[in-house]
């Protein structure tokens, strides 16, 4: 099973991005 993989690397970047970015309201 592989689509949870994607998944859950799509949801750490998309944290990753957020954090460094400070909390954007880009959502």
């Amino acid at each position: 099973i592989w689509l949870p993989t994607i998944t859950v690397i799509l949801l750490w970047v998309h944290f990753h991005m957020v954090k460094r970015h400070g909390i954007s309201k880009r959502l």
